[in-house]
């Protein structure tokens, strides 16, 4: 998984560079591995990437270095160094290639070595033969995700034609605009959201302007788990509201598991859980306290690579407040169980600091699959919901009881119909192969 930003100035005199590190840090929650940028001042790219966290590779000392009107940066959740770079192109890249035979690079290597980036073939109506190139490039490959690239005098952002991740469209007044995965991207320099990007449509911009077009057209897939777990609360993607899809997912989850309300609270597990509690605990009708406290930097253990950071990492997440809990039934809801680790973990604290009783309420379903489109969920043989049930899992974990939310009762909070859904990491039914 990774996180997209891309921008444009219109005017030659921007320095974007700024603007693409705070916007970065935006989709940061989309992966934690690398980081990277590339400007262009239109006639030269520099770079800057690494291995880390946004504010540990890219410093400020080098930002100060580049300076251009346009720019793309991302984010991994893997070793891989975005974005790819070559003479006159670069792509950042989230989401996978459907053709086995294919990969990524392949595609970064046609669009650098098939169309015409960065060689000014713009016409004065902003109807170049770059987007006509480009386009033609990315009709013939099998895409699934979204991308966003840039030559030297000029952008382009795509999305698949099944619409499986996010990519959003925001301007800055009327001289820069903003391609994002996330709409956070946008908030943190001011921006505003103009639209999404459409589902297998092709956006360009160039100094005569702004064009876009539908080259592909398949029924959409939208990925459930964006909703749940992926994309921050502030989201806001084909028009749905993810905080308030994970409200009313806190809500159905009181409702399908009732809680014994007596002596009773409500906690979540910092930070993606928070809507969930706030529907769960309205829902109930118990209180809802700070039952953690936030450690180190903010980790998501179920992505990272190894056994031992992620173990390291569950130990950096949170510190559990003891007056929260202490003789209380908790009730703890967070977005999902991967592995369990993290879970077991904040089970057994919980109850070193004094909590009566501990009962897990998942807002996702079990996922019983690695995810083939671009997600890092672990193989199969990784996965505690594969191999256990509910009550199996609370035995492993020790606690009282355990709960997942439904498949249907995401569908429904949601709010787009199933067959616009991707869930096959929950359901194991794989839409494309």
């Amino acid at each position: 998984m990774s996180g997209l930003v891309g921008l444009f100035a219109f005017d030659s005199r921007w320095n974007v560079s700024r603007f693409l590190y705070f916007s970065l840090k935006g989709v940061q929650n989309r992966g934690q591995e690398t980081a990277g940028l590339t400007v262009s001042d239109l006639s030269d790219m520099r770079s800057i990437r690494g291995v880390g966290l946004v504010e540990e590779v890219l410093k400020e000392r080098e930002i100060e270095k580049l300076g251009g009107p346009i720019g793309i940066a991302a984010v991994s959740a893997d070793k891989t160094v975005m974005p790819f770079t070559a003479k006159r192109l670069a792509m950042g890249f989230n989401g996978c290639m459907l053709d086995p035979k294919d990969d990524v690079q392949n595609l970064f290597s046609e669009l650098s070595g098939g169309t015409g980036l960065g060689a000014g073939n713009g016409t004065g109506n902003g109807k170049g033969r770059e987007i006509e190139e480009i386009a033609q490039v990315l009709e013939r490959r099998q895409i699934l995700g979204s991308l966003v690239g840039m030559g030297n005098d000029c952008l382009f952002a795509y999305r698949d034609p099944h619409g499986l991740r996010p990519l959003l469209k925001g301007n800055l007044g009327f001289d820069l605009a903003l391609i994002s995965s996330e709409l956070g991207a946008m908030d943190t320099i001011g921006s505003d959201f103009f639209f999404d990007v459409e589902p297998g449509e092709l956006c360009y911009f160039n100094k005569y302007g702004f064009e876009k077009e539908r080259i592909k057209k398949e029924n959409p897939r939208y990925c459930a788990f964006e909703y749940i777990y992926l994309s921050r609360p502030d989201n806001v993607w084909n028009g749905v509201h993810m905080e308030d899809v994970r409200y009313r997912i806190g809500q159905k989850m009181a409702q399908e598991n009732p809680p014994d309300t007596n002596n009773s609270v409500v906690i979540a597990v910092p930070e993606t859980a928070r809507p969930f509690a706030n529907g769960f605990s309205d829902e109930a009708g118990i209180p809802q306290r700070l039952g953690f406290e936030s450690v180190g930097r903010q980790l998501r253990t179920a992505i990272i690579p190894s056994q031992f950071e992620r173990m390291m990492g569950i130990q950096l997440k949170h510190n559990v407040i003891r007056s929260a809990v202490y003789g209380k039934k908790v009730y703890v809801l967070d977005d999902s169980v991967v592995r369990g680790n993290t879970m077991r973990n904040t089970v057994f604290w919980l109850r070193k600091r004094g909590a009566k009783e501990v009962h897990i309420r998942i807002g996702s379903p079990h996922l019983i699959s690695p995810c083939r489109y671009g997600i890092e969920v672990p193989i199969r043989d990784e996965l505690i919901a594969a191999h256990n049930s509910e009550e199996e899992i609370a035995k492993v974990i020790d606690a009282d009881s355990f709960a997942y939310l439904s498949p249907e009762s995401v569908v429904g909070c949601v709010g787009l119909p199933e067959k616009e859904m991707c869930m096959a990491c929950m359901t194991g039914e794989y839409p494309f192969w």
